[in-house]
C-alpha cells in the first residue's frame, strides 16, 4: 500500500488547482512546471503567475543524469527478518534502477529512534539521490531539513502517521 498524508492547507495547492486558476489543462500546467518548451508564451505566463500566486512548491524530480547513483536506506537494526526483507527489496529495486544502496543501521539514529543530525549532514555530503526510512519517526525539523535540502525521501512502515504530502509505503 502506498499513501501520502492527508490533504491540508499547509501542503499547498495541487497542480489541478493551479491549472484551474490559470484556465489550462493539468497536462499543460505540468509542461510548464517541467520546463517543456511546447507551451505558448502567453499560456506559460498565466501558469507561472498562478504557480507564484498560489505558492505552488515544485517538488524535486529524480534526474539519473545528475544523480550520485546512491540511495540511503536507514534501518532500525540489521538483526531482524523484517530488516533483511526490506534490504533485499530495496537492493533489488535499486539495482534495477542503476543505483547503489548505502545502509545505515542503529548508529544513524539517536536514543529517541530518530535520524541523528550528524548523519543527515553526511547524507548531503555524499550527494545521496534519496533516502528510505524504515520504521522511522522523524521530527518536523527533520522533515523540513530534508525538504530544504531537496532530498527525496520515503517512509517505510512509519511509526506515526506521516505529515500531509509525505510519501510512505506500508505492509498490510
Amino acid at each position: 500500500m502506498v499513501r501520502t498524508g492527508s490533504a491540508s492547507v499547509a501542503a499547498g495547492p495541487t497542480l489541478a488547482v493551479v491549472a484551474r486558476e490559470a484556465g489550462v489543462s493539468v497536462p499543460t500546467a505540468s509542461k510548464v512546471v517541467n520546463g517543456r518548451e511546447d507551451v505558448a508564451p502567453e499560456t506559460r505566463r498565466r501558469v507561472t503567475e498562478a504557480l507564484d500566486r498560489l505558492g505552488y512548491v515544485r517538488r524535486p524530480r529524480f534526474d539519473a543524469a545528475k544523480s550520485s547513483g546512491l540511495v540511503d536506506l536507514v534501518l532500525n537494526s540489521l538483526e531482524t527478518s523484517w530488516s533483511g526483507a526490506v534490504l533485499h527489496g530495496v537492493e533489488s529495486a535499486a539495482h534495477d534502477a542503476g543505483l547503489e544502496v548505502v545502509v545505515s543501521a542503529g548508529l544513524a539514529r539517536n536514543r529517541a529512534g530518530r535520524p541523528d543530525r550528524g548523519w543527515m549532514d553526511k547524507l548531503t555530503a555524499r550527494g545521496s539521490s534519496g533516502v528510505l526510512f524504515d520504521l522511522a519517526e522523524l521530527t518536523s525539523s527533520q522533515y523540513g531539513w530534508l525538504d530544504q535540502h531537496r532530498i527525496p525521501y520515503v517512509l517505510i512502515d512509519p511509526v506515526l502517521e506521516p505529515p500531509p504530502g509525505v510519501v510512505s509505503v506500508g505492509a498490510a
